[in-house]
């Protein structure tokens, strides 16, 4: 950072978009530490390799006509401080490799308090602002609680909800929802919403002395401490609306400091404390295009990509905490500690190494990446809990068992190899089922000796396998393979997302004609299909059995993962993992029932 100018930034010629970021001061003098913001914000910001941020203002001018303009009270003038600077940022276009072209943008930071509280609004760097709150040492300034933002401006009628899911991911069920209506309050239910948390919501509140209008639509992103409304029309709105805002939240947290967590009810419960929180089983985190664009910088995109593939194997520690094994390319390169704590409900996550890696490499780029990006990471607990840095979520729903298992023993075959090793050359339909093949394609095979068997494995498949009983019976089968051999293998609920998933899309096949037009496709006739256990020349035949069958008889999707054992699923030490598995299966065959069909699991004995 560069600082070549102490020119001051003449207000009356600012619109800011009203999007503030509300802190409070924890300073024992307010008063002394204010003033002190504007240097403490510049000081907070990094720029990326390649790029360069210059301070070009600094400072405000004509403060007073801007006050004035803002039509405060006596009272409130001599409560308000007003800090501002402007930054120009230069950086080389990302489609340009050493040329000679250069973008430049500049950016507002500007604070206002009232007394001890404090609204900041930046269009650029706001994710830095928000790490800076987490740091240690602790900044002497704090995000306002969930409850008070709230209380003072989404106790009007909801109009927009952006949830995020604090379950577990499952393919059957969103990780997120977005909602828009007229009153969302009387749109969520306690049997569908318990497992989400309220990311952000616009509701429409009275505003009396704000404008004159007797109500507004505000948005507030509660974990984050953010309030929204709209654009400025001169510096004179934007002190006066930002003043309101700052009254507002001050008299939610004065009014009523222990009224219910939540407006709404039915969503995910905040808890207060780390107290109950333990058995960490599984971590998330979002995608890129999962994160508002206001929260991302380059470095947290780099990271969020590198962990969408990276190793994160977890096991539970004491209480709240947890070990990470990580490493990249499908390998472990080290153990990770990760210390979770709270203060004033506030969860933190630190991570360190656990005994020296056996990659420092691959485990260091992990590690890194996790810190970049713990602002964003979740984790999920036997407890029922599940925790990120902007809240400690809980909730109570409780899942009956799945029913629809077949137990079997799967002789002769390797439940980690799904299909046969295919030599150069050679097709995989060619292979599957002769003599040698132990993988569980091969296995499909044997098991479905008697009626129409068809492979349909390959691009826009509508399953691996479709057969057609004698009495007209049809199944669609999907094949994914166990992680390992060994029988004392865990519960793995991942292991199932995937190809619960792909069940899940292809149900619209078995609408209408699909499935006949799907498999009847020119490319496709020659795929591997058996009668009876002998091979076919093709699927003629098939198909015109298929167009014929009996469409009131039964319709069945299978998928095939022996991952989990008969005895592992019983195993009460595994119940909160077999929980998670039974509402993945549950939500997957209750879309399957919807279209007249039925869903089993076939796993290992």
């Amino acid at each position: 950072m560069q600082d070549t100018s102490t020119t001051p930034i003449d207000l009356l010629m600012l619109k800011p978009y009203i999007s503030l970021l509300l802190l409070e001061c924890t300073a024992t003098d307010h008063a002394v530490e204010i003033p002190r913001l504007l240097t403490r914000l510049q000081n907070v910001y990094r720029t990326r390799s390649g790029s360069e941020r210059t301070i070009v203002a600094a400072a405000v001018d004509n403060l007073d006509r801007a006050l004035e303009a803002a039509g405060l009270s006596a009272d409130d003038r001599g409560a308000v401080t007003v800090g501002a600077y402007i930054s120009r940022f230069t950086s080389s276009p990302p489609w340009q490799i050493d040329g000679p072209y250069v973008d430049v943008k500049h950016s507002l930071t500007a604070f206002i308090s009232f007394n001890k509280y404090v609204a900041i609004v930046c269009d650029h760097g706001l994710e830095s602002f928000q790490s800076w709150l987490d740091k240690t040492p602790t900044p002497p300034y704090r995000r306002l609680e969930s409850a008070a933002l709230e209380r003072a401006f989404l106790t009007g009628d909801a109009k927009s909800l952006w949830l995020d899911g604090v379950h577990a991911p499952r393919s059957t069920k969103a990780s997120s929802k977005h909602l828009s209506g007229p009153q969302l309050q009387q749109a969520l239910n306690p049997f569908d919403d318990p497992t989400f948390s309220l990311s952000a919501a616009r509701a429409e509140i009275p505003t009396l002395g704000l404008n004159g209008a007797s109500t507004a639509k505000f948005g507030v992103t509660p974990k984050n401490s953010t309030v929204w409304f709209h654009s400025s029309k001169n510096i004179g709105d934007f002190i006066r609306s930002t003043v309101w805002v700052l009254k507002s939240a001050i008299a939610a947290i004065e009014s009523e400091p222990d009224a219910p967590s939540s407006v709404f009810p039915w969503l995910a419960t905040r808890e207060n404390s780390l107290d109950q929180v333990s058995g960490a089983f599984h971590v998330t985190l979002p995608t890129v295009s999962d994160v508002p664009s206001d929260e991302l910088d380059p470095d947290l995109i780099d990271a969020l990509n590198l962990l969408e593939d990276a190793e994160l194997n977890v096991h539970a520690a004491s209480g709240a905490s947890l070990t990470l094994e990580v490493g990249l390319n499908g390998t472990i390169g080290g153990k990770l500690a990760v210390a979770v704590t709270a203060s004033r409900s506030q969860p933190r996550m630190v991570f360190g190494w656990e005994g020296a890696p056996t990659d420092p490499v691959s485990a260091r780029t992990v590690l890194n990446a996790l810190t970049t990006a713990q602002r964003h990471v979740r984790v999920h607990y036997a407890s029922g809990h599940a925790v990120d840095h902007k809240g400690i979520w809980f909730s109570n729903t409780d899942i009956e068992p799945f029913k629809h298992w077949k137990w079997e023993a799967f002789l002769n075959c390797d439940i980690s190899k799904e299909k046969p090793r295919v030599p150069e050359g050679s097709r995989v339909h060619d292979l599957i089922g002769v003599a040698g093949d132990d993988s569980l394609f091969g296995w499909v095979v044997t098991r479905l000796s008697s009626g129409y068997l068809t492979c349909d494995d390959g691009a826009g498949e509508v399953g691996d396998f479709v057969h057609l009983s004698h009495k007209d019976e049809l199944t669609l089968i999907h094949v994914k393979s166990a992680s390992q051999r060994r029988p004392t293998r865990g519960v793995a609920v991942q292991r199932y997302e995937g190809v619960v998933g792909q069940a899940v899309k292809n149900l619209s096949h078995l609408t209408g004609g699909r499935l006949v037009n799907a498999l009847g496709a020119e490319t496709r006739k020659n795929s591997a299909t058996w009668l009876d256990g002998n091979r076919e020349r093709d699927r003629t035949d098939f198909l015109d059995y298929l167009r014929a069958r009996n469409l009131t008889a039964p319709v069945r999707v299978v998928v095939l993962q022996p991952q989990v054992t008969q005895a592992a699923y019983a195993d009460v030490a595994n119940k909160h993992k077999v929980r998670l598995l039974d509402s993945l299966l549950h939500s997957a065959r209750a879309s399957a029932v919807g279209i007249g069909a039925d869903l089993e699991v076939w796993s290992s004995v």
